[in-house]
């Protein structure tokens, strides 16, 4: 009778916290999945060929930068639309949630040249994917990610004049 009970009290609820929690687990992998793959198409668009290149070679390469960089400004977007989704699975980081992907789609928006922006999200990547990968084990880790992807936002910011405040430096 009691097992009867609870099966029919708890069972629904227990199996919509289930739900919830594999919904928020999907979210914040396909999340991290985009942060990796828009820092891999935003290396390619700042990569270069050796000096002794082909054109053929030259021509192919940069037909693919042009591609990549078109997905990576795709890419942008699709976060950009998701944005409410991705933020609400953070609780707590849900404001770097916002500011993150905000920046990214002001960096696409922006007049900056084409490997100009492609190095901004390269800069971001690492600490974005840091943040939003958290582990409990690592804390100084997370934090110090935290703090340099906030910085590096900021940085990313226009003056007064339009032009940014600062530059996004390499590694950290």
């Amino acid at each position: 009778m009691v097992t009867l009970a609870i099966e029919l009290l708890l069972r629904p609820y227990l199996e919509r916290r289930k739900e919830q929690f594999m919904n928020t687990f999907r979210a914040r992998r396909e999340f991290l999945g985009e942060i990796v793959t828009l820092a891999q198409a935003a290396r390619f668009v700042v990569g270069e060929l050796p000096k002794d290149a082909g054109r053929e070679v030259r021509e192919n390469f940069h037909t693919e930068q042009q591609r990549q960089y078109e997905q990576m400004v795709e890419w942008v977007q699709r976060m950009f639309d998701q944005m409410g989704r991705y933020a609400a699975t953070y609780g707590r980081l849900m404001t770097d949630t916002i500011d993150y992907i905000t920046c990214l789609r002001g960096v696409t928006l922006s007049g900056r040249r084409r490997n100009r922006k492609a190095d901004i999200i390269v800069g971001l990547a690492e600490p974005a994917a840091e943040v939003f990968n958290p582990s409990i084990w690592r804390p100084i880790r997370f934090m110090n990610a935290r703090s340099m992807l906030k910085q590096r936002i900021e940085a990313t910011w226009p003056d007064e004049s339009g032009d940014a405040i600062g530059t996004i430096p390499d590694g950290p």
